[in-house]
This record gives C-alpha cells, sequence and structure tokens, in this order.
C-alpha cells in the first residue's frame, strides 16, 4: 500500500515537475510561434497523445494556429474547422468536450475517423481566446489525471498566448510607426507621382510580409483607375499590365472602394464578389486590402495589398495611415509641379514673344510662331488659320503638315465655330464634340483660341495632343495669352506687308505707266502706219471700180449700141464690187464701235453650210472647182447668230475659191472633235491652192493686210475678209485655226462651243 502511495506521488510529481518545465518554456518566448510550438509539444509529452491542435479565436471565428504530432511526425493539419463541429462548439460554450470513441459522438456524424479527443477552451476570464484538441488515433478512456493535466496546460496556454498578443500588438504598433516613419522619409523629397506610388508600394508590400501590392491613379477623364506602380516588379511592365486591368468606377474591389471612398478588407477574397481575378499575378491570392487614396474630398486613386496568407484588420488600419501619406505626397508633387509649370510658362512665353516680335514679314512670323510653340512649349501639333471672306486659310503648321485641310468654311469645326463665336474652345475629349471635324487622326483633346481684337476676328491659333486629356486648363490659359502676343505681332507684320505692298505697288505702277505709255505710242505708230495703208488700199479699190464705171457709163453714151448689154452687165459687176467693199467697212465699223453684237440662236451648221454651198455651185462650176462636202451626222445645234456666220463661212469659200486655179478641190466637212479637254463642234474649208507662207499666217487675220500672192494676183479684196471672220468667231467664243503649205493648199478651221439643251 505504501508503495502504491509512493509510486503515486512519486507520478505527480513528476507531472507537476513537467508542468513546470512547460510553463517556463511557455514564458521564456512572446513572440505566437515559439509559445503555441512549446504549447504543443509539452502537451504530447505529458499525455502520449497522437496529435494536437491549437486554433484561434477572435470575434466568433476560428482561425488556425498550430499542430503537432508525436513521434515527429508530420501530417496536413485540420485548418478548417467545421462550423458544426467539436472546435466551434467549444469555442462558442466555453466548456471542454470529452469523447473517448468518435465515432459514438454526435459532433462526428459527418466525420468518423475511429479516435478519440478531448477539446479544451483557452480562456482568460470568461473570454475564450482559442481551442486546443488533443487526439488518439484509437478509443482511449481519459483518466482524471490526464484531463487535470491537460486543464493546467491549457490555463498556462491561454495566459502565454495573451501575453504574445500583447507583446504582437507593441510590436506591431512599433513596425506601423516605423513603417509610417520610411514611407514619410521615402516620399518626402518626390515629386514624381509614380516614383511616389512605387516606393510606397515596395515598403508597405515588404512590411506586411504580402504576396503583392497595386497602385492605381484615377484618370478624371476617362473616369478609370489606371495601374500606376506594382510590387514587386513583373515581366509585364506597369503600362503593358495597365492596359488588362484598367477598372472604371464601381467596377471590381478597386472600383468599389474608389466609388464609396472607404477601407476594405477581405479575408478571403474567394467569398466576395467584388473580387475579379483578372491574371495570373492574381490566381493565388487569398486575402485582400484595400484603401482609398483621398487629399480631403479630392479621390487621386486606391493602394490593394494582396496575400496568399492571412490578412488582418489591424494592417488595413496601417494602409489606410499609409495611404494618407501617399496622398500628401501626391499632392505635393502637383503643387510643385504646377509651380515648375508656370515659371516654365512664363519663360517660354518671354521667348516666344522675343522671337515673333522681331519678325516683320507675315508667312516667317506665322512659321516662327508655330514652331517655337511646338517646340519651347511642348505641344504636338499648332496651327494658325486666318480668315480669308468666309474661308480660313491654313496658313502655318507644325506636326500635321501631311494630309491635312488646307481651308475650310468657318461654318465647319471646332475651329469655325471659334471663328464664330470669338470664344476660345478647351476640348478634353474631341470625340465628344459635336462640331469636331476629323484632321489629325491621332488628335484626342484640343485648344483653339481666337486671334481677335474686339469684335474682329482675324484668325485662330490651334493646338492639338494625341492623348485624351493631355491639354489642360493651364494650357487654355496659357494659349490665351499667347495669342495676344501673336495677334499684336501679325497686325505689325500685316502693316510692314501693307507698306511693302504700297511701295511694290507704286514701283509697279511707275513701270506699268511707263510700258503703256510707250505700248501706246507703238500701237499709235502703228494705228498710223496701218490708217496709211488702209487709206492706200481703200483708195485703190475704189479707183479701180469707179474709174470702170465712169468708162463704161461713157461707152453707153459714145459706143456701139449692139455692145449695150455687155456695157451694164460690167457696170453691174462694179458696182456689186464696190458694194462689197463698203459693206467691209461698215462692218469693221461696227465691230469697232460695239453696235454689231450678236443674235444668239440654237441653229444646225450643217443646214447653213448647205445653203451656201447650193448658192455658189455654179461659180465653182463656171471656174472647173470640184467640191468634197462631207457633213457630220447628228451634229449638235450651236448657238450663234445667223447671219454673222454666214458671213464667215462665205468670206472662207470666197477665199479658197479665188486662191485655187482651176481643176483644183475645195472640201467642206462639219464634225465634233476635242480640243483642251471640250467638245467642239467645227466647220472646216480647205482647198488645193497657192497655200500661205509660214511667214504670213501669223498676220492673215491682221485688218488690211494681204499677202504677196494676193497682190499679185487679180483677186479683189481689202485684207478684212479673215479680220471680220476672226471678230465674229471670238464674239461667239469660239476661235479660228490655220494650217497651210505653199502650193499644197490652205485649210481654214472654225471651232464653235456646244449648245446645251436645257433640262428640267
Amino acid at each position: 500500500m505504501e508503495n502504491e502511495k509512493l509510486i503515486e506521488n512519486q507520478e505527480q510529481y513528476l507531472i507537476l515537475e513537467a508542468l513546470r518545465e512547460a510553463g517556463i518554456q511557455l514564458t521564456s518566448s512572446l513572440e505566437q510561434e515559439p509559445v503555441l510550438d512549446a504549447i504543443l509539444t509539452q502537451t504530447l509529452n505529458l499525455v502520449k497523445a497522437g496529435d494536437a491542435h491549437i486554433f484561434l479565436y477572435n470575434d466568433g471565428k476560428l482561425t488556425f494556429g498550430s499542430a503537432r504530432w508525436a513521434d515527429a511526425r508530420k501530417s496536413e493539419p485540420f485548418s478548417e474547422p467545421r462550423e458544426e463541429g467539436i472546435t466551434y462548439s467549444v469555442a462558442r460554450g466555453g466548456k471542454r468536450i470529452v469523447s473517448s470513441n468518435v465515432n459514438e459522438n454526435p459532433l462526428f456524424q459527418k466525420w468518423q475517423w475511429g479516435g478519440a479527443i478531448v477539446s479544451l477552451p483557452l480562456k482568460i476570464g470568461e473570454q475564450v481566446v482559442g481551442v486546443m484538441n488533443v487526439a488518439y488515433e484509437q478509443p482511449h478512456e481519459f483518466s482524471p489525471e490526464e484531463l487535470r493535466v491537460l486543464e493546467l496546460l491549457a490555463v498556462q496556454a491561454a495566459i502565454a498566448l495573451q501575453n504574445a498578443s500583447l507583446y504582437e500588438e507593441v510590436s506591431t504598433d512599433r513596425r506601423r510607426l516605423r513603417l509610417l516613419y520610411e514611407v514619410t522619409n521615402a516620399l518626402v523629397s518626390e515629386y514624381d507621382s509614380s516614383v511616389i506610388l512605387q516606393k510606397a508600394i515596395d515598403l508597405t508590400t515588404t512590411a506586411l510580409k504580402a504576396s503583392s501590392g497595386e497602385a492605381f491613379l484615377l484618370d478624371r477623364l476617362t473616369g478609370e483607375l489606371r495601374l500606376a506602380a506594382q510590387s514587386p516588379k513583373r515581366e509585364l511592365s506597369v503600362d503593358d499590365r495597365g492596359e488588362l486591368i484598367k477598372r472604371h468606377l464601381a467596377e471590381g474591389l478597386e472600383g468599389w472602394v474608389a466609388s464609396h471612398r472607404v477601407p476594405v478588407w477581405i479575408p478571403n477574397v474567394n467569398h466576395d464578389p467584388r473580387w475579379l481575378n483578372i491574371d495570373d499575378f492574381r490566381t493565388n491570392v487569398s486575402s485582400a486590402l484595400c484603401v482609398p487614396i483621398q487629399a480631403g474630398e479630392d479621390l487621386l486613386g486606391v493602394i490593394s495589398i494582396l496575400s496568399e496568407d492571412y490578412l488582418n484588420e489591424d494592417q488595413l488600419d496601417l494602409l489606410n495611415a499609409i495611404s494618407k501619406q501617399v496622398a500628401l505626397a501626391l499632392s505635393n508633387a502637383l503643387k510643385f509641379h504646377r509651380v515648375e509649370r508656370g515659371l516654365a510658362e512664363l519663360s517660354a512665353l518671354q521667348q516666344v514673344g522675343r522671337v515673333v516680335n522681331s519678325r516683320l514679314e507675315m508667312q516667317s512670323l506665322l512659321d516662327e510662331v508655330v514652331e517655337q510653340v511646338r517646340q519651347v512649349l511642348g505641344y504636338e501639333i499648332v496651327e494658325i488659320y486666318l480668315v480669308e471672306g468666309e474661308m480660313l486659310q491654313l496658313k502655318a503648321a507644325k506636326g500635321s503638315e501631311d494630309g491635312l485641310a488646307h481651308e475650310m468654311h468657318w461654318s465647319e469645326g471646332i475651329i469655325g465655330r471659334v471663328t464664330r463665336t470669338n470664344q476660345a474652345a478647351y476640348i478634353p475629349d474631341v470625340s465628344k464634340d459635336p462640331d469636331y471635324v476629323v484632321g489629325y487622326p491621332d488628335s484626342k483633346s484640343e485648344i483653339v483660341v481666337p486671334l481677335s481684337k474686339g469684335d474682329i476676328v482675324i484668325g485662330v491659333l490651334n493646338v492639338e495632343s494625341p492623348e485624351l486629356g493631355g491639354l489642360g486648363e493651364s494650357d487654355l490659359q496659357l494659349l490665351i495669352l499667347l495669342a495676344d502676343q501673336v495677334l499684336v505681332a501679325v497686325e505689325n507684320a500685316t502693316l510692314y506687308n501693307r507698306l511693302q505692298k504700297h511701295s511694290s505697288q507704286l514701283e509697279r505702277l511707275v513701270e506699268e505707266r511707263t510700258s503703256e505709255l510707250a505700248e501706246a505710242l507703238e500701237q499709235a505708230r502703228v494705228a498710223e502706219r496701218l490708217k496709211t495703208q488702209f487709206v492706200a488700199d481703200v483708195s485703190h479699190e475704189l479707183r479701180t471700180p469707179l474709174a470702170n464705171i465712169r468708162l463704161y457709163l461713157e461707152l453707153l453714151n459714145f459706143g456701139n449700141p449692139e455692145r449695150s448689154g455687155e456695157y451694164l452687165e460690167t457696170l453691174l459687176r462694179e458696182n456689186d464690187r464696190l458694194a462689197i467693199l463698203i459693206e467691209d467697212l461698215l462692218a469693221i465699223s461696227s465691230l469697232d464701235t460695239g453696235t454689231a453684237m450678236p443674235n444668239l440662236k440654237a441653229e444646225d451648221l450643217n443646214t447653213l453650210v448647205h445653203r451656201l454651198v447650193m448658192d455658189r455651185k455654179r461659180m465653182l462650176a463656171e471656174k472647173s472647182l470640184k467640191l468634197n462636202l462631207e457633213m457630220g451626222d447628228q451634229l449638235p445645234n450651236v448657238m450663234v447668230d445667223e447671219g454673222m456666220i454666214t458671213q464667215v463661212i462665205a468670206s472662207l469659200m470666197t477665199n479658197a475659191m479665188h486662191y485655187t486655179r482651176a481643176g483644183g478641190t475645195i472640201s467642206i466637212n462639219t464634225k465634233i472633235q476635242s480640243w483642251e479637254d471640250e467638245e467642239w463642234v467645227t466647220l472646216t474649208v480647205a482647198d488645193t491652192g497657192i497655200g500661205i507662207p509660214p511667214e504670213e499666217q501669223e498676220r492673215v487675220f491682221e485688218r488690211f493686210y494681204r499677202g504677196k500672192a494676193s497682190r499679185m494676183l487679180p483677186v479683189p479684196g481689202t485684207g478684212l475678209g479673215l479680220a471680220i471672220s476672226k471678230e465674229i468667231v471670238d464674239r461667239h467664243h469660239g476661235h479660228i485655226s490655220l494650217q497651210s503649205k505653199v502650193d499644197q493648199g490652205s485649210e481654214f478651221t472654225v471651232w464653235l462651243p456646244l449648245h446645251h439643251e436645257k433640262t428640267s
């Protein structure tokens, strides 16, 4: 009996010693992982169980803490307790549950694995902070001593967990402060938004031991969140990957956060409808944090931290604090860039002003303006249009020279609207402006400012960008200031050009007057010569018929009475000759005074030609001349004065008969011919006569001009027939052409415009 009691006392001593040793190990570390490891190791040493698990309990949810197996075995832990299982029952009830045979326990109806288990709450006061499960592979009856040991271990484990939790909170606060300090220190001297976000993402992802981080900036124009930084760096660049994961507001987790402007913690992304798994980089994500980047009420973007492990709500608070530092850094960078741009713009305005005001020639000035604006201010496309009547003429351009319309009506496009209204236009997205007319295909945004003085618009300055929102309000104000400088320079150039033009006009006027005087003098001399020649020719032509008339009148009185008929015939012929001469002189006078204006009517040229040929058939026969007549089929009508054109045809036929020897041929044809890309109705009179020398061909249409051959041959005339014919044809908007070779004949062609019937 005493021996049994001694053995029992020894066993209790060993248990107490083991518990003391376990307590020492549990308090030797304040970090959670070593604490959990020590609890489970001592538990298995004391009760000889198969395995032991610890779960942490917070806000009604169990999360896996640690697991150990006897004999250093390693198996897959039971990391997700069943809602209806023993672990949740103990956590919620706060009382120990012992099951010597799980197959007989209703808590294991759906999971009968044939062993034994005891599940103990880890409590601080009445609060359950965790659950410890100790299991056997076979059914096992738990002795009171085993249960007492496990209860004592559970008490020690709860205290150790509390200490570790407090230590973790202190450590977490220290790490948070350290991280905030590092982020603030890293961002304080940065003014590039991409660098700011990249540094913040890198530091935060590393500090939270997350798998990856992403930062998005809000594009105010499109309403999209664009990827601006990612950590770690990927093979796919930020720009390329950004095209895959653009977010509209309210789309995906980031879009939801941007739209609602509240931080979000997702313990399990697979159970959250806001999560979108866009690419391979997000495939293994389990937990996520996402916070907005806000400067006051102004949303700048969002930050997401993603992890394959568990992220907690405390980390969300830290990320939210970091986002405020990022927002402050981005705001400071924006202010810095505004100040920097303002100084650059003032400097650029001064530089452009100095350059353009040094130019006085208009085109040189406009070319210099667009060159300076593009080069100094950095705009992609720069154009200047000036108003000419109701049209806008492109006078200078840089960046859009190819394929651009060089003029447009001021009722067209945004440029026309600015011209009409005298109001500058700022269009962040040209596709949304109903007046936009595509000029440069890649343009996305545009600014147009008028060049105006008061209500008078003389032109516009047009600037375009291939990026949405590539131009801003600050650009509009800058270009308005620049337009005032350009207007002054244009006015100066206009005044200078006027002076230059006036000076040139005076010089040209003096030259023209001098030339006109010289030409008038020469024309007077020519007129005098022509007059002298005319008087001589007319005197000669009048003298001959008058002398003959006088002679034959005397013969009638004193000659042979039997020849009176012959005398009368000669008198009539000479009278006709005299009448023709007088008619030609009257025709020239009428043409010169403008009293002989053609009375145009639609006429069939074939009919006119046929009538004249029939009238002259006897004359042709008398002169032993052959006639070749070819009339064009279905010839369209011509608008002519019948009397005038008949005179032209008769004159050409008469000349052909006079200068063609007996036995020769006269050919007359009508047809349609092309000349200078137009269709004409033509009449050609050709002969096989003496022809016209080349040196005389250019003068045959001059008044009073007669070639040497015509003077030598007994052919009556004054040299007025062809001159009259040419002036008549000119007044019909046609022309006469000549082809001739000496001793081979001549060919005169009259070209008359077609008459087009009006259609209703």
